[in-house]
């Protein structure tokens, strides 16, 4: 590692810290735990320091006498990104590094381990109880953390670890990311239980032990000087016509670039500066009011030939919408722009980006420090002499400098998800199967607001101007007008000009310097308009069937004051004031509307369910929760298996379905769909009462004797039934014998199976019809099925052979 000057200073300190605390600890282990709160600037390197100080104290042989074990937690998925930098950087060293999305170790943690993990991987909890699984509330709810049928997990392995006298020293990278939330310190003390935790952070939350100042790591040369917000946007507006902001921001992007790049050239340096376009919509998934800034940004920046197929410009968003992302990082990469949400703004290195366009979000205008972080490493950790390539460059629309760190609340930094397809295999095609009577409860609530809302919206608007009798078109005017701003001097966007900030994680609220007055384009009124109906309209979503509605209400509404519906947008898209009222009317008609929209509701369950024949689906589509396993007799190219599957499942699709010499092929249901089989029944509530429900049993197999087995695997299915995870099970065991007879003629047999804890051997439930029974249908013979009676503590021998 080669590490700077004040990196290996700190370094040198962390060491002495880790060194104090532990011994503090064998000398008093009573003691408060320790924790040594590392403060480090955005850019400052510190998982470099942080593996630094892990190398030296092996190189210290401080560990020769120590028996002690890391475990290194982050967000999101900066841990692999850790363990990966961290594999290379102490290949050396007589550390054991585990990625536990590689699976976890068998027994204790050896001595000198690191294992590496993120909080999502582990401390979540289940918020409810679910009687038919056996889970409480509370209980953590992770494969890694939940008690399963092995009972290899993270909490036996610590404990067993711990007996073996091996201490646990908590690594936490990016602490202001989870490790303050309440979930989080549950986890720590029930799970984890350290001898030591080392906190480390741009922004944490407490008194830092040990802090590495703003001033330090820029002069090192590893980060720049400083960010200017909107550099020469004052003067590109002088004596400019009326431009959409959206246009000029991305404009003074580009033309920043080229001043960049024309610099670097006069230096003899071969970069390329990355501009990276926020995308300002702060949920996960791409929607409608995102995909016309994204064609509105495409727009503009293929007339300056900046295209995908040229490759200078790349995209970056949740999903497989990814392109040209191939050596990004390198510094004389193609790529000029990449356009990206949220995804990258945590724990990516790309040291080339110099420029950043942030579109605020209208739900939050304030200064993403995380995101703006992403510009601010030097491409080759030194400065040079030109001082405008020592600063980062920053255009948004923001009106005031407003910071927001990101938090334990914050859902603005998301896991990539990525989607995997998988098709019946051609073998199979013609081998499908057909069931009849499968029930599918269909989805009422689209959480969109109905036809019926526009009543409740009119009068709201008419009480809050106080123009329910007014007739007037110019006295409706005058009212609307004492309580809206609706005059052009008044309807203008201030935005930040030429701000420059020095040390970015310092950085608190202040009004602006200097602003530009700034005439908002047709284009631009209609986009902030959008986002301001569309969060107008919460606790309902559905914006696009919503605005078809509330839209042509609001435009006559103001048509009866003669106000036209660019007036209209604007007012509202200029002022936080008139912003904030129009909510307020919303509020009170949304208010008003419950009890209608809840009679509605029930109108539409009653109408809800659907009864058809069912084949296995064509095509199914899984997420990155499941992981591709190697099968010859699934029905699908690719079985893609949940990363969380049970113990049992893995066991019976391993050791039953795969070895079995009569089975054609085998189909892992899922749930909840109209594309998956399900066989509908009344469950039974604690009041006595009874609610429609659909039972998806978790297997479907095609015998190549003809029969067709059903199976629901249950674990510890003998237990009391009143056992929180057989609580339904007489339901669904009855109704799907029942479903068998009705349908005897298909050869059907199965039923519930059964296991016990930690058991290899099935059981099937003893009322059920088998195998035998199915296969004596199918030849015309005459057959007794046994009373339909299920008993938790009868079963009978159970084997696909």
């Amino acid at each position: 590692m080669n590490l700077k000057d004040f990196q290996e200073k700190y370094v040198g300190e962390l060491v002495t810290r880790i060194k104090q605390g532990l011994r503090a600890e064998e000398v008093n282990p009573h003691l408060p735990l320790q924790h040594i709160i590392f403060k480090s600037p955005t850019g400052s390197g510190k998982t470099t320091m942080l593996s630094a100080t892990l190398k030296n104290l092996a190189d210290d042989f401080f560990l020769s006498d120590k028996s002690l074990v890391f475990l290194w937690l982050a967000p999101q998925k900066l841990h692999t990104q850790s363990y990966k930098k961290l594999k290379a950087e102490l290949e050396d060293t007589e550390y054991n590094l585990i990625n536990i999305d590689d699976g976890l170790p068998n027994g204790e943690l050896a001595k000198n381990t690191v294992l590496f993990s993120n909080w999502e991987s582990l401390n979540n909890t289940y918020k409810k109880d679910n009687e038919e699984k056996g889970i409480h509330k509370g209980d953590w709810k992770n494969k890694a953390t939940r008690q399963g049928e092995d009972g290899h997990n993270l909490t036996d392995i610590l404990n067993e670890t711990r007996n073996a006298s091996t201490k646990v020293v908590l690594i936490v990278d990016e602490s202001h990311h989870g490790f303050y939330s309440d979930q989080s310190q549950k986890f720590i003390d029930e799970v984890v239980k350290p001898v030591l935790v080392v906190e480390a952070s741009a922004t944490p939350k407490n008194e830092p032990s040990i802090e590495v100042p703003h001033k330090e790591v820029v002069d090192s040369g590893l980060i720049k000087k400083q960010i200017i917000i909107n550099n020469n946007l004052e003067n590109a507006t002088k004596g400019k016509a009326q431009q959409d902001i959206l246009e000029k921001l991305v404009d003074l992007s580009l033309q920043k670039r080229s001043e960049i790049k024309r610099l670097y050239q006069e230096n003899n340096k071969d970069i390329n500066p990355l501009i990276l376009i926020q995308l300002p919509n702060d949920s996960e998934k791409m929607d409608e009011l995102d995909y016309k800034d994204r064609e509105k940004i495409e727009e503009i920046l293929s007339s300056k030939s900046i295209t995908y197929d040229n490759r200078k410009l790349g995209i970056w968003l949740s999903g497989n919408e990814k392109v040209n992302l191939e050596n990004i990082e390198d510094l004389d990469n193609k790529v000029e722009v990449l356009l990206f949400k949220q995804a990258i703004a945590l724990g990516w290195d790309c040291p080339r980006a110099q420029i950043l366009v942030m579109l605020r979000d209208i739900k939050s205008d304030a200064f993403k420090v995380q995101t703006a972080g992403r510009v601010l490493r030097m491409p080759e950790a030194e400065h040079y002499l030109d001082d405008r390539l020592n600063a980062a460059y920053v255009y948004s629309d923001i009106e005031s400098i407003r910071i927001e760190t990101d938090t334990d609340t914050d859902t603005s930094l998301v896991n990539l998800i990525k989607y995997q397809h998988s098709k019946i295999r051609e073998e199979f095609a013609n081998s499908n199967i057909s069931l009849p009577d499968s029930v599918y409860l269909s989805r009422v609530d689209y959480g969109d607001l109905r036809k019926d809302f526009r009543v409740f919206l009119e009068a709201c608007f008419n009480d809050y101007f106080d123009i329910s009798s007014i007739e007037d078109t110019k006295k409706r005017y005058n009212a609307i007008a004492e309580k809206l701003q609706l005059e052009d001097s008044v309807l203008i966007k201030p935005v930040v000009a030429d701000e420059i900030v020095e040390a970015l994680d310092d950085l608190t609220d202040r009004e602006a310097l200097r602003t530009v007055d700034f005439p908002m384009s047709d284009t631009n009124v209609d986009r902030i308009f959008n986002i301001i109906l569309k969060e107008s309209i919460h606790p309902f979503t559905g914006f696009a069937r919503t605005r078809s509605i509330v839209y042509p209400t609001l435009k006559d509404l103001f048509a009866s004051a003669d106000i036209d519906e660019l007036t209209m947008k604007k007012a509202f898209a200029c002022s936080k004031s008139n912003q904030e009222k129009l909510k307020k009317i919303f509020s009170n008609a949304i208010d008003s509307y419950q009890s209608t929209y809840q009679r509605e509701l029930k109108k539409r369950r009653d109408r809800s369910e659907i009864i058809y024949d069912w084949s296995v689906p064509q095509e199914d589509i899984f997420s990155d929760n499941y992981h591709e396993i190697k099968t010859s007799k699934n029905i699908y190219e690719h079985y893609y298996r949940k990363v969380d599957a049970s113990d049992a499942e893995r066991a019976f699709e391993d050791r039953y379905l795969e070895p079995c010499q009569n089975i054609l092929w085998w189909y892992k249901n899922g749930e909840k769909m109209k594309d998956y089989f399900a066989v509908p029944y009344y469950e039974m509530m604690d009041d006595s009462r009874t609610k429609r429900k659909g039972f998806y049993p978790d297997y479907i197999v095609r015998f190549n004797d003809g029969t067709i087995g059903i199976f629901e695997l249950k674990t510890d299915a003998d237990t009391s039934p009143d056992y929180k995870s057989n609580k339904h099970n007489p339901e669904k065991a009855n109704t799907i014998q029942k479903w068998f007879r009705q349908h005897a003629d298909l050869g059907i047999w199965g039923g519930i199976i059964n296991t016990r804890y930690k058991s290899s051997e099935f059981w099937l439930q003893a009322d059920a019809i088998t195998h035998e029974m199915a296969l004596d249908v199918l030849s015309g013979k005459e057959v007794i099925f046994p009373e339909v009676e299920y008993n938790y503590e009868k079963w009978k021998e159970f084997s696909l052979k």
